[in-house]
């Protein structure tokens, strides 16, 4: 007994502490019998595709001086299996002819220290991709015995390693944050809802005989990748990299030489690399005819298909073109008479390139100067404004152009708003910051700008550059024009506030924003009031702060729409989060006096709503709509479509309509606490677009342009709020598996509106209505591909989809202030595509399976509150 536990102790002692001396005696070889087995596999559960490679390893010490051991690979037979059409066995693999049996193959070596492995030594003349399997083989045999947390130099990049023992003779390698020291193109939008995650296991197993030398290494790379905001809209990849040996050792004949050094030096064609593998990149065949491209897709870009599937996908399909297009190849088609009508739809597609050739061509083809080209440019610029790979050099452009005293004022308000956007959407990228030159020369254009201003417009126009800036430089500053008296400005400065992330936010800024609301200081318009609001709400807010914003329901602030607001703004977070609602739950039943319908019944129109419109999507999508109302009618209101992701949500569409001056013709009191505006007659339109504030469309300003429409009609028209073709998602990036090849994510989304909106107004009939129409063409194409150079697997999916959301809201101040809201959305129709190939280059091997899924939607009218229903039938009884 006391002799095994003498052998338990050795072992543990051989494979632990001092296993490393004891490994690969000089002289002899391992034989291991490998495999590796991929699968590309989607989330339907349908069959996978994949690949099996085999052939057997040979390793030997040929040489060792003090602890160096200079070992001798030699992978024999490499073979390509794949399985056969139509099996849905897991393990049924049959050989296939493919380039790998026609490459050089070699012998390859490593010099191996206590476990450490720096360099893979092979012919220069062997095939990249057979290379890459050799440095995949060689990196397992790097490993430490000692359980800890390490950083090494592997097949994969420089990984993060961990090491714990699972036996007395096994230990497990865990490995993540793989990096490549060889670059490869990463793009990633920050905005994470609008990212796909590349969730990973990787982990390799080593199994010893008692002598310390490796008796089987299995290895596994599984990746789970999918779409941030909807999980289910992906694939996954695994590879299994099994080494095996009986134990049987062969003897081979030592290396006539006096170090490894000195051996590896008289190689001839030998070169000596690190670990990391090549990235395998497939670069598929791109029509890089950018007018036979337009010419092909000319009827998709109609504008009457915008709101349309067609209309993105013909976007997403000439987009990569457009990237690549030259200025004298852009200019004539920018000026082609018979492509004027689709002119438009052309310019969304230069501004979401962000090429200079583009951008150049724009200017040669486009006078900024003239008034009859206005809509074109500002086409182009808040496309420009919400591309998502900006350009340095077109940013210092446009700070040249917006200094031009000759180019139209609508023009130069549109090139301030798209400086801020691009110069955050740069900063934003990865390697750069707000420090960054190109930034810091946009920030002080905007500040020694904001500071030349004398006029309330001037002013607002900067605001709202700063707002699509978010720069926290202005953060102080934006505080000073809240205290402005003029409420265009004060409103101007707190949106822009408002536009920055939630996590910019410490406790004295919220104190402010508290302050601001509940008038500390300073009087403030309700608007000022309602969106330091919202930043208070939107912040981690404690009970305490829960309960006074809840215990100013009782006060005497006779601005009776602000206190309906915190009310429907406490109940709309409390059914979105737990946490606030157990809070406000508590309050209120803890204090009689407010609990009490006197005050949650408070009166008022102003409403406040939060509803999914979209869970069986490409998305996970809500809608908010705020309507606030002042003196009867609306003063803001605001639809908000946000795409969730388990972590965060993200806007990525505001329409925003206002209205002002216009209580003298409709209210019946004036019981707000606060001054009656004196400003002329307005209406307009807001719209945000990927965080984008793009230029105000007016309905009419001043009193005369009011009777004018009343009198004509046209203010029951609706009006075109945004017609576009957008870029949502833009994911690529590669990554090196264990076993040497390279996946690639490419995942693109495109976004068709079209986004209409009206205030109807009857002076007469002493109501109004507000309409909001959105259709929405969404197309989605990605892949998911594993290339090893000899055989590539793909997963590629499509995804169409045609939202439609019509929010009707009917006010009544002939008596008594009634207000109705109606939400409803068509029937609808989910497309879903999956392609799997399996392909073997150079024998056009092309094994393709397509699966097709359609889902309909039906059609649905959202229920908002009972009070909602009341004062809807009371109108429509009328």
């Amino acid at each position: 007994m006391i002799r095994n536990l003498s052998a338990f102790v050795l072992s543990i002692v051989l494979v632990v502490a001092g296993a490393h001396q004891n490994v690969f005696p000089e002289g002899d070889q391992y034989s291991y019998e490998f495999s590796n087995n991929v699968f590309i596999k989607d989330f339907k559960n349908g069959r996978p595709v994949a690949y099996r490679l085999v052939g057997t390893v040979h390793v030997a010490n040929i040489l060792t001086v003090d602890d160096e051991k200079l070992l001798k690979f030699t992978l024999d037979s490499p073979q390509l299996n794949v399985r056969p059409h139509g099996s849905d066995s897991q393990t049924e693999f049959n050989y296939h002819k493919s380039p790998l049996d026609n490459y050089k193959n070699n012998d390859f070596y490593a010099v191996w220290n206590l476990g450490n492995i720096s360099d893979i030594y092979y012919d220069a003349k062997e095939n990249a991709a057979l290379t890459n399997v050799k440095k995949s083989i060689v990196s397992l045999f790097q490993y430490k015995t000692s359980e800890g947390v390490y950083t090494e130099n592997r097949a994969s990049g420089r990984c993060e390693v961990s090491y714990k023992d699972t036996a007395h003779t096994a230990i497990r390698r865990l490995k993540q944050n793989c990096v490549l020291e060889t670059k490869t193109p990463r793009i990633v939008r920050p905005e994470q809802p609008l990212q796909a995650s590349a969730q990973n296991y990787r982990s390799t197993d080593y199994k010893f005989f008692p002598d310390g030398s490796i008796e089987k290494i299995e290895s596994r790379d599984y990746f789970h990748i999918a779409l941030e905001a909807n999980r289910e809209i992906g694939g996954s990849i695994d590879s299994l990299v099994v080494l095996r040996t009986d134990g049987h050792l062969t003897k081979v004949s030592r290396a006539d030489s006096k170090t490894p050094k000195e051996f590896l030096s008289q190689l001839k064609n030998y070169k000596g690399e690190t670990l990391e593998t090549s990235p395998q990149i497939l670069d598929e065949p791109l029509n890089s005819n950018l007018k036979k491209a337009i010419k092909e897709y000319e009827d998709a870009l109609a504008t009457s298909n915008i709101g349309t599937v067609q209309s993105a996908k013909a976007f997403l399909n000439i987009l990569p073109i457009a990237r690549i297009a030259k200025t004298e190849e852009i200019v004539p088609l920018l000026k082609a008479k018979k492509l004027q009508e689709i002119k438009p739809q052309i310019l969304d597609i230069l501004g979401a390139a962000s090429t200079v050739d583009a951008h150049e061509a724009v200017k040669k083809a486009i006078n900024f100067h003239y008034d009859a080209e206005v809509d074109n440019v500002e086409r182009y610029l808040q496309a420009l404004a919400v591309g998502v790979r900006p350009s340095p050099a077109i940013i210092l452009d446009l700070l040249k152009i917006v200094d031009d005293e000759s180019i139209v004022e609508k023009v130069k308000t549109t090139i301030i708003h798209t400086l801020g956007s691009t110069a955050r959407r740069f900063a934003q990228s990865p390697n750069q910051n707000y420090f960054s030159d190109v930034v810091v020369k946009v920030q002080n254009y905007f500040n020694d700008s904001i500071a030349g201003c004398t006029a309330a417009p001037c002013f607002v126009q900067y605001l709202n550059g700063i707002n699509n800036l978010q720069s926290i430089h202005f953060i102080e500053q934006l505080f000073e024009y809240v205290n402005d008296t003029d409420r265009s400005i004060s409103v101007a400065a707190m949106k822009a506030l408002g536009s920055f992330p939630a996590s910019v936010w410490n406790q004295k800024h919220i104190q402010r924003f508290e302050d601001i609301f509940y008038q500390v200081e300073n009087t403030f318009d309700s608007s000022v009031r309602t969106l330091a609001l919202d930043i208070v709400l939107n912040s981690k807010l404690t009970e305490e702060q829960l309960k006074k914003l809840l215990s100013h329901l009782k006060t005497t602030d006779r601005a009776f729409e602000v206190k309906k607001y915190l009310l429907e703004m406490v109940r709309m977070f409390s059914a979105e989060n737990d946490d606030i609602n157990e809070k406000a739950q508590r309050i209120i039943k803890s204090d009689s006096e407010l609990n009490n319908y006197h005050i949650i019944g408070q009166k008022g129109l102003t409403t406040a709503l939060s509803r999914k419109y979209s869970v069986r999507s490409p998305f996970n999508a809500t809608l908010i709509s705020i309507q606030e109302i002042f003196g009867g009618i609306l003063k803001r209101g605001g639809v908000d479509l946000t795409i969730d992701s388990p972590k965060s949500s993200y806007s990525y569409f505001t329409l925003g309509l206002y209205s002002g001056g216009l209580t003298s013709f409709v209210s019946n009191s004036n019981d707000e606490n606060e001054e009656v505006s004196d400003e002329a007659a307005n209406a307009g339109m807001e719209i945000t677009v990927q965080g984008s504030y793009l230029r105000p469309l007016q309905f009419f300003s001043g009193q005369g342009e009011l009777m004018g429409h009343v009198w004509s009609g046209t203010a029951s028209e609706p009006t075109p709020a945004y017609l576009a073709n957008t870029v949502l998602h833009d994911h690529h990036e590669s990554l090196q598996l264990q076993n040497g090849a390279t996946v690639q994510i490419d995942i693109e989304s495109a976004m068709s509106i079209d986004l209409n909106g009206a205030i109807q107004l009857s002076l007469w009939g002493r109501n109004a209505q507000i309409q909001v129409n959105k259709n929405v063409g969404l197309y989605i194409a990605g892949k998911i591909l594993v290339n090893a150079g000899f055989v590539t697997l793909d997963l590629r999916f499509s995804l169409e989809k045609e939202p439609k959301l019509n929010l009707n809201t009917d006010v009544d101040f002939s008596s008594e202030n009634i207000l109705c809201m109606q939400l409803s959305q068509p029937d609808d129709v989910f497309r879903y595509e999956m392609e799997k190939n399996q392909i073997i280059p150079e024998i056009r091997h092309h094994v393709k399976s397509i699966k097709k899924f359609k889902y309909n939607i039906v059609g649905i009218t959202h229920y908002l509150n009972e009070k909602n229903n009341e004062m809807c039938n009371k109108i429509f009884a009328a």
